[in-house]
């Protein structure tokens, strides 16, 4: 039998969308997509929903492949550096048991917290939930892509700059100041909304 994944890249293919493409209409992140195709992860009732009618398949096409997610759960997309700037997260790290309210992976994306250059308010190992859908704005928390790099800071956008703020009692993390004209790729994933570490 054909697993989800492999029948999810052939889909994706034949409509001759890349990952970025894919994860675009889908209002998810491309590693998403990615840990899909490679089986890390199954997506929820909803989001196979979404895939179907996104790529103009049968109702039901990925009915086989549906597997019920843990209750109170969510799934954790993997390492985001509190540190410096570092290379996009893509593992599998399995599902956190979380208050309700954040199980829905449409609205919130939960990350594993690498690092000590947030630690006054996210402690190196804890995770962190972030809101995809809310608005963002100066010296809010944010997961945050730069140049296809992601980190975690208090972001400030000042004219023509965006300043990405260490909140670390480590002296040696300093603000990275970003240029607008000079960003080739910036996207703010979302809003930190809860902090926690593993029940």
């Amino acid at each position: 039998m054909e697993s989800f994944g492999y029948k999810l890249k052939i889909e994706r293919v034949k409509k001759r969308l890349t990952l970025e493409q894919l994860a675009q209409k889908l209002n998810v992140t491309r590693q998403a997509i990615s840990m899909w195709e490679k089986n890390n992860r199954i997506p929820s009732d909803l989001m196979f929903r979404k895939i179907e009618n996104v790529l103009k398949l049968p109702n039901g096409f990925f009915d086989a492949d549906y597997q019920e997610m843990p209750e109170n759960t969510i799934p954790v997309l993997g390492y985001a550096t509190a540190g410096l700037l570092t290379e996009q997260y893509e593992q599998d790290l399995g599902y956190l048991e979380v208050p309700k309210k954040y199980t829905d992976t449409l609205k919130y994306m939960c990350v594993k917290v690498s690092g000590d250059s947030m630690d006054k308010y996210l402690q190196d190992g804890s995770y962190a939930i972030f809101n995809k859908l809310a608005s963002y704005y100066n010296n809010q928390i944010v997961l945050v892509e730069v140049n296809r790099e992601t980190t975690i800071k208090r972001f400030t956008e000042n004219g023509n700059h965006i300043i990405l703020f260490p909140q670390s009692n480590n002296p040696e993390h300093l603000p990275i100041f970003v240029e607008k004209n000079k960003i080739e790729d910036f996207k703010i994933y979302g809003v930190l909304v809860y902090s926690c570490y593993e029940w």
